[in-house]
């Protein structure tokens, strides 16, 4: 899938937004790929969502702050897939094994994931936290398996323009200036008249607090 979001993230992509609707390509919903390997079939997709980070800054003296944001923190999220044909039960085997991590020399890697659910907050590629086992939970011979991922995406590199990239949101009503912020112009000139005092009081050889 290409890009639903333009560059400027000031909506979905006209051209890719109906491939999304789930009224107008209902098959798309009804599947999901993970590592190539497509499930086509009921599946129930639990919890996911795009997590941002911020960090608030406490301004001084003032019942006010600022909030910087940080970037994405993934969250995970659960993957229910039911079996409920003789086919799709052949299947599960070798499609659940991607899920399956050992403790050899090489690290578990991540896999690409495509679902138009996921994939409009962002979510293209995971890792497997854990894997449920198959069970039966009707009479009517439904399976299901829950399988819980969580979104991957490397770390920028240091020194990257990637790795040092945060903002401060501003606001189309800015908050007053109070008398205890230092942003305050009066008190940045009462500060440097007080400093040019101290200044004039050393060059007389008075500093401040000699008696």
């Amino acid at each position: 899938m290409s890009n639903p979001f333009p560059p400027s993230g000031t909506g979905a992509n006209p051209a890719i937004a109906p491939g999304l609707n789930p009224f107008m390509l209902p098959s798309r919903w009804d599947q999901i790929t993970i590592g190539g390997q497509t499930w086509a079939g009921k599946i129930d997709i639990r919890g996911a969502e795009r997590f941002y980070k911020w960090q608030p800054k406490d301004t001084r003296g003032a019942e006010s702050w600022n909030d910087t944001y940080q970037g994405l923190k993934p969250k995970p999220f659960t993957i229910v897939f039911f079996v409920y044909t003789s086919s799709q039960g052949a299947s599960w085997p070798a499609f659940s094994s991607q899920f399956m991590y050992f403790g050899n020399k090489n690290a578990p890697q991540p896999v690409t994931i495509s679902h138009p659910s996921l994939f409009m907050l962002g979510i293209t590629s995971v890792r497997v936290n854990k894997v449920g086992a198959l069970h039966k939970i009707s009479d009517d011979l439904m399976f299901a398996a829950d399988v819980e991922f969580q979104q991957w995406q490397p770390a920028p590199q240091p020194g990257s323009a990637a790795a040092n990239v945060t903002s401060t949101p501003t606001s189309a009503k800015a908050r007053p200036t109070t008398p205890y912020s230092p942003s305050n112009p009066e008190i940045k000139n009462l500060e440097q008249r007080i400093e040019s005092t101290k200044a004039a009081l050393r060059s007389t050889g008075n500093p401040p607090g000699s008696s």
